[in-house]
This record gives C-alpha cells, structure tokens and sequence, in this order.
C-alpha cells in the first residue's frame, strides 16, 4: 500500500496491537474501495477489480466474500469466466416499475417547468 511506511509511524500503530490494528485499518480500506467499485461497475473482470485493489485475485474473492456474507455488498460470482456482477437481476416488473417511477418523476419536472415558464410569462405581462 502507497504511503504505508508513514502511516505506520503514526500513534495509532505503534504498540502492543499494532499490527492487529494495522490489518484491520487495511482491510477497512479494501472494504471501502469494494463498495466505491459496486457503485460504478454492474460487471467486473477478477483481474482488474485485484488490479484496481492491489491485491491478488484470491485476496480480493475472500474480502468480496466477507462482504457477502455480511450483508454489506451483492456480488454473483463466475470463476469460470472470470467476471463479477455487482447488480442483481431485476424481474420484469421491478424493470417497469422503475421504469414508471422515472417517467412519473419526469413528468412532473416537466409539468412544474411548464408552470414556471407561465408564470414568468404572466409576471412580465408577455402574450
């Protein structure tokens, strides 16, 4: 890890639990940047999540799979083909109701920039 010779010289990692404290601190890390990946990847490859981790590709499957079993993230793992799927697969109706839910939530946009621009029109006395 970039920077680790600093942050070792720090308080917190110095004592009797140092290293304790230290693996617990990296693995935070780890867990943190999974679920920044989650956010912008629906599918991975193994080998560029380990790249973007810096980690082996055993390393980053047993964090991925403490997370898993936590709660904490949704991954679909496929060894064989070597990609991880962070999305779960919607049904069909969860597809249209999200679908719904957006063009309500844009119709109403719409609808509230249309009163605006009346407004405007009104309040300036234009035809």
């Amino acid at each position: 890890m970039k920077g680790e010779k600093e942050f070792k010289q720090m308080d917190a990692f110095q004592g009797d639990s140092a290293e304790a404290r230290w693996k617990e601190f990296h693995k935070r890390i780890v867990q943190h940047n999974i679920r920044v990946i989650s956010t912008y990847y629906t599918r991975i490859t193994t080998k560029r999540l380990s790249e973007l981790l810096k980690l082996d590709e055993d390393r980053t499957e047993e964090c991925l799979s403490e997370m898993v079993n936590n709660g904490q993230v949704f991954v679909k793992i496929d060894r064989c083909a070597g990609t991880m799927q962070f999305q779960k697969k919607q049904t069909p109706q969860q597809v249209l109701n999200d679908w719904g839910n957006d063009i309500s939530s844009l119709l109403s946009l719409v609808d509230k920039t249309c009163h605006l621009i009346h407004k405007e029109n009104m309040v300036h006395g234009l035809s």
